[in-house]
């Protein structure tokens, strides 16, 4: 790691994603086995290898620090940061603010919790062009659609892919979602519903009945 990072030091900031492992594949393999959107700090840290985490904590830039730093939880490091530099927010790239999309979709509720603390965007895009609240809708997770809101996202907002709010998100998650048989997605529904989001006159039912009695 010392070596590639003599070489290059921008390779601290690579993450498990097509630009930087393209393949013909729908996604490559190291998305399955070490996890879409990982960072090389997550990837170690997972392996149980503290000392490599450390290097690459200290051949980080401050604002790729920062960001590692939220994503394991590093409280008193991220306090110390902010400390030492109030508006180190403000220096993140579009491609760090986009891991706040990237933690919803992985349906990691805490990452996405200090991210946002800590002045990543909730406006911010990921797969799809999807923000972080459509993801937490997709999930059916209800506690971080509650924690997303105060920070006032775009309740109409559509991602790139499918043209669809974070509602359509939730209502096609109920039925065809990674969590569908788990997620909390009456009340996730019910969270959107009741920040403002102002559902078509007409809408197709789910059939699933308590979420089509929200939109009787």
């Amino acid at each position: 790691a010392q070596a590639i990072l003599q070489k290059n030091s921008q390779a601290v900031r690579t993450i498990v994603d097509r630009q930087h492992f393209p393949s013909p594949a729908a996604d490559h393999i190291y998305s399955w086995k070490l996890g879409w959107y990982s960072t090389a700090h997550q990837i170690a840290d997972r392996f149980g290898h503290t000392d490599l985490v450390e290097a690459l904590l200290e051949h980080s830039p401050a604002p790729t620090r920062l960001l590692n730093a939220c994503l394991l939880g590093h409280s008193d490091r991220i306090r110390a940061m902010i400390a030492d530099d109030p508006k180190l927010a403000a220096q993140l790239t579009d491609v760090e603010h986009q891991h706040v999309a990237h933690a919803a979709r992985n349906n990691q509720t805490e990452q996405v919790a200090t991210l946002l603390e800590y002045g990543f965007a909730v406006t911010a895009v990921g797969q799809h062009g999807a923000n972080c609240l459509h993801w937490a809708a997709f999930h059916g997770n209800a506690e971080m659609v509650a924690l997303i809101l105060p920070y006032h996202p775009p309740l109409e907002a559509q991602d790139d892919d499918f043209g669809s709010t974070a509602v359509g998100w939730a209502r096609h998650g109920c039925q065809h979602g990674w969590h569908r048989d788990g997620g909390d997605y009456v009340r996730t529904l019910q969270s959107l519903l009741a920040a403002g989001y102002q559902p078509p006159a007409k809408i197709n039912p789910t059939g699933i009945a308590d979420v089509d009695k929200l939109f009787a």
